[in-house]
């Protein structure tokens, strides 16, 4: 039997346990899904017990995420065959594909865009249904195991219930500002008053930077953390901000990793479903300012195995798939997770530390459309990209979880214990059926009411629940949001009961400085 396991430390290192002796040379094939083989340099092997030959140790040149091993050395033919050893890793006592854990500290923010109580819990019970927990609001999600939480105000500096510019802005600089305004404040003189972004301040202390998204890269919620304007809907004029050296933005050399859609925003009309009227290919910008451009999963994977410092990546031409719809219109595209992981490999090699928001943004498209299916797949895969961080990064990274309003959606009426959230609920005064999921207000308040409801149309992606105001576009909700947070307790003895959302940005502030 061999016995393989993988260290943390850069160049990684796995260590053999077996009854023989190294083979001399020893080689390593690595392969990353369906890519080719790739085969790094053996930088030593280092015998770990002089009384048994067999247990040595293998340090490679290369700093890698190994998803599979393929052991090409004599050893491997020697013991059990080649198919054998990788059965043995992969699915063996092993468990799932190691990946390599982050080596420095982090800081990560995790957004949901309109990830309200309601949509967590309409997750958490869904998850639980479709792995058969009884009853199904038993199941839970990764961020259930956070050790510290709150719940936190929204309110915007101009609006009882904000959007989604205002909300980012407080997360991010720890100020209040209008709705539309992204880390600037207008001034009485006509002007703009720009709020430096937790983003910036980690680029000025050295650290590396990412963001990533369902949405547009040029979307509020990322484009807060770089940009300064008063007019969240310029994203032509906010892409500009992501080049390195421009004026409105402090990102130093650059944001390192910028992951999400919008490609549209970033080409000239001529080229592709370009839209801009300047004539820039900021595409080609980015590239000369040394970035790797990539349009799909592949593509990404590959820029991680080469090792590439800087990564920007645009998988359509507007915002992402649901994921609901994904693995069928889109498969190329690379899950909220893959993204995710992708971010903090290539993050994390910078031994100063680093700064990444990831978000959830198709949760909110969905919710403005009525639409609780999609939300809730959305907020299922936001989910699995928090798990996948929590297994890849050092106990010194902080990971704050939260967003940036709510929405109208609520739970109610009567549905049976053991029903998915996907469920009538009860009747109206009319004899008419309702869901467990209903809205406030938006479009299906426009729509007839149908006389039954069936598993089939409740579980359809396009099913649109009822809403009680009848509106073109559902509106986001002021209620208080839900914050989850792990990491050193420095930090987390700072997230307690009810935080205005500008409190959290002396959180993530404190923990980019290190203090």
């Amino acid at each position: 039997m061999i016995d393989l396991s993988f260290v943390i430390p850069s160049p990684p290192e796995f260590r053999v346990k077996t009854s023989l002796a190294p083979p001399k040379p020893m080689s390593v094939r690595l392969q990353r899904g369906d890519y080719k083989p790739w085969e790094p340099r053996v930088e030593r092997v280092k015998k770990s017990d002089k009384k048994y030959p067999g247990n040595f140790t293998v340090r490679l040149k290369q700093t890698v995420t190994l998803w599979k091993l393929l052991h090409s050395s004599n050893l491997g033919g020697r013991l059990l065959g080649l198919k054998s050893l990788i059965i043995l890793f992969l699915v063996g006592c092993f468990g799932a594909p190691p990946v390599l854990a982050a080596k420095s500290r982090g800081v990560i923010l995790f957004l949901g865009d309109g990830m309200g109580t309601a949509t967590v819990t309409a997750a958490r019970i869904h998850k639980g249904f479709l792995e058969g927990k009884e009853p199904p609001a038993s199941g839970t999600l990764a961020l259930d195991a956070a050790p510290r939480g709150a719940t936190v105000r929204t309110y915007a500096a101009d609006c009882l219930i904000t959007d989604s510019a205002a909300g980012i802005t407080a997360l991010a600089t720890g100020q209040k500002t209008i709705d539309g305004a992204l880390s600037a404040k207008p001034r009485l003189d006509g002007g703009i008053d720009t709020l430096r972004t937790v983003l910036e301040l980690a680029e000025a202390h050295g650290m590396s930077t990412g963001l990533v998204t369902t949405t547009t890269i040029t979307h509020a919620t990322p484009a807060g953390f770089y940009t300064h304007t008063l007019f969240r809907d310029k994203e032509m004029d906010i892409a500009l901000d992501a080049i390195p050296g421009k004026t409105r933005s402090r990102i130093g050399d650059g944001i390192e990793v910028l992951l999400g859609g919008g490609r549209n925003y970033w080409l000239p009309k001529d080229v592709e479903t370009g839209i801009r009227e300047d004539g820039r290919n900021l595409i080609r910008e980015m590239e000369s300012a040394g970035y790797a451009a990539v349009g799909t999963r592949d593509e990404l994977n590959r820029a991680v195995a080469a090792q590439q410092k800087k990564i920007l990546g645009l998988f359509g031409p507007s915002h992402l798939e649901y994921e609901a719809d994904r693995p069928r219109t889109a498969p190329q595209q690379p899950t909220l997770t893959e993204m995710t992981r992708a971010a903090i490999e290539v993050l994390s090699r910078n031994p100063k530390g680093f700064f990444l928001m990831v978000e959830g943004g198709r949760i909110d498209h969905a919710l403005h459309a009525n639409n609780g299916y999609r939300a809730v797949t959305d907020m299922l895969e936001f989910d699995r990209a928090i798990a996948a961080a929590l297994a890849m990064v050092n106990k010194e990274t902080l990971i704050i979880v939260t967003a940036d309003h709510d929405h109208t959606m609520v739970l109610s009426g009567v549905p049976a214990p053991n029903a998915d959230v996907f469920s009538q609920a009860g009747k109206d005064k009319n004899g008419k059926p309702f869901t467990t999921l209903v809205f406030g207000n938006g479009p299906s308040g426009i729509k007839s009411i149908p006389d039954t409801l069936t598993t089939a149309m409740m579980t359809d992606p396009d099913f649109q629940e009822r809403a009680g105001v009848p509106l073109p576009y559902e509106e986001h909700g002021g209620q208080d949001v839900p914050l989850y947070a792990f990491g050193p307790e420095r930090y987390l003895k700072l997230i307690k009961g009810s935080m205005n959302n500008t409190d959290v940005f002396p959180v993530l502030r404190d923990a980019v400085l290190g203090k």
